[in-house]
């Protein structure tokens, strides 16, 4: 597989268009468009559903895209062994999109500069996609949002939920009550519609977003009610509940999940930074569980 068409297809989703992947890679739009035509010919498969407004992937760009970023990680790993490179461990790590948004990219930062023999693929998705990757193999370690505990993680904590709207309003009296919502599959969606229907509450969505910055704007700006974690903090918004009509939220479940156990050290590492903020947005600390996961057949997470 030509490895430039997998980079060019890589720059064109981290940047999120052909217009700043090409600006990236030095080359033109046109020579971009061409080599990722090419990757798409050559897999018979279309990876990305282009618009005049952004590029999404499609759910085969999806599937292939972590085989794409351990294929150039393998090639470059590969050359830093010839070239008598230092040995590294490759940790690739998932978390839920709306997930300590913005503590956690500074203690994976911190995490990187101190680990210097270790390098980090994050992918940020929804729990359903973070566990179909965890069980294919394509992470080593993952947070993952469920309706219940699960008894095979390293780490599970409760992860109390709330109504959020935006203040002042009465947004939550509405009938058919307007949600604002992550999209299919996700744990929050589907409990507030649950709790919704079986409250006999007729609703309607009105915003939709895969991502927590579009989620909070929305709220914030008064689109819709939203069923969100309580440890979030919005600005100028507030938290109807029972007294207004709302049925309990209820709690959900968060999990940090392993591939491999036991860990090896570095992992062991960031699964601890992980903990330490989670104890200081959620409060206590995660319950402990003593039964190990299966492992996944997908070679063991171990220094390269």
């Amino acid at each position: 597989m030509n490895l430039e068409l997998l980079k060019s297809f890589i720059a064109v989703v981290d940047t999120g268009g052909v217009t700043r992947a090409a600006v990236q890679l030095h080359m033109t739009q046109s020579t971009l468009s061409q080599q990722l035509s090419r990757l798409e010919d050559n897999l018979g498969k279309s990876l990305l559903r282009r618009t005049r407004q952004s590029v999404t992937l499609t759910e085969d760009g999806e599937r292939f895209i972590g085989y794409a970023r351990r294929i150039l990680a393998l090639d470059e790993e590969a050359r830093d062994l010839l070239n008598g490179g230092k040995p590294f461990t490759l940790l690739r790590i998932g978390i839920p999109e709306d997930f300590s948004a913005i503590r956690l990219p500074e203690v994976l930062k911190g995490f990187a500069s101190r680990e210097k023999n270790v390098r980090l693929e994050v992918v940020s998705a929804m729990s359903s996609v973070l566990r179909e990757r965890l069980n294919s193999g394509l992470l080593d370690i993952a947070v993952i949002r469920q309706e219940q505990a699960d008894k095979s993680s390293l780490y599970s904590w409760k992860e109390r939920l709330r109504w959020v709207v935006q203040a002042g309003t009465q947004i939550h009296r509405e009938r058919p009550l307007p949600l604002v919502v992550f999209p299919q599959g996700c744990a929050y969606r589907k409990r507030a519609v649950a709790l919704l229907d079986a409250a006999g509450i007729p609703w309607r969505i009105t915003y939709e977003s895969p991502n927590w910055s579009g989620i909070k704007a929305a709220v914030e700006g008064g689109f819709g009610l939203s069923l969100l974690d309580g440890a979030q903090r919005l600005n100028g918004t507030s938290n109807p509940g029972r007294a207004e009509g709302l049925p309990a939220p209820g709690v959900l479940f968060l999990s940090i999940n392993a591939t491999r156990v036991p860990l090896v050290d570095s992992a062991k590492i960031l699964v601890d930074e992980i903990l330490r903020l989670i104890r200081v947005e959620h409060g206590g600390s995660g319950h402990r569980s003593g039964v190990p996961r299966r492992a996944c057949p997908s070679p063991p997470l171990a220094p390269q």
